[in-house]
């Protein structure tokens, strides 16, 4: 991003695409499978999980 400049935000550029799905990582969701194994182990009290 710094070496292409404001050229590389542009919707179009698919290194802006690519920023934009690792900086979207942190906010998906779980896998339905994940989700059920969190949920099984929050609701089981194990200690290594956290809310």
């Amino acid at each position: 991003m710094d070496v292409l400049g404001g050229r590389s935000y542009y919707r179009r550029a698919k290194l802006e695409r690519a920023y934009r799905d690792v900086r979207a990582g942190a906010y998906h969701p779980l896998t339905p499978e994940l989700t059920l194994t969190y949920a099984g182990k929050l609701a089981l009290g194990d200690p290594g999980v956290t809310e």
